[in-house]
């Protein structure tokens, strides 16, 4: 099986924007309903809180880069390096790549707690984007289960 070498990730702002988007359009569609006019004004302001709350949230982007070496994935986040074993369904479009992964401590597998690292099109090198979807895709298929 062959590795896959060092991944630089950045924030992205596609994801950044699409909160506020999607905020927005909340917004609009609040204004529409029947809502009477203070639920309305306090609904607006919860939904404003939320959307600045999670637009600051995205400015940081905890997992700084990825690889995977002889089978092992590494996770380097916020200055450290973190072992890790990708489990459940990966999603590889052409345009977006979700991985969800489990650190490998001496817990029970069933005990950890999954993440999910969601990868827009600005969040790295196009051609390093390539390359992992291309080994998400065709490179582990010989890997041994486990």
């Amino acid at each position: 099986m062959e590795d896959l070498s060092f991944i630089a990730l950045k924030p992205s702002r596609i994801a950044r924007n699409l909160h506020v988007v999607l905020a927005l359009l909340a917004l609009l569609a609040l204004c529409l309903s029947g809502v009477g006019s203070i639920w309305k004004v306090l609904l607006a302001l919860l939904l404003l809180w939320a959307a600045l709350w999670q637009w600051r949230r995205d400015q940081s982007v905890p997992v700084k880069g990825l690889s995977c070496k002889s089978g092992r994935w590494c996770f380097l986040i916020n200055d450290r390096e973190y072992q890790g074993e990708l489990c459940g369904e990966q999603r590889v479009l052409s345009w977006w790549v979700m991985l969800q992964w489990r650190e490998d401590t001496m817990q029970k597998k069933t005990m950890q707690k999954k993440k999910v690292l969601a990868l827009w099109p600005d969040s790295a090198d196009p051609e390093d984007l390539r390359r992992l979807r291309v080994f998400l895709r065709y490179g582990q298929a010989n890997a041994p289960a486990t």
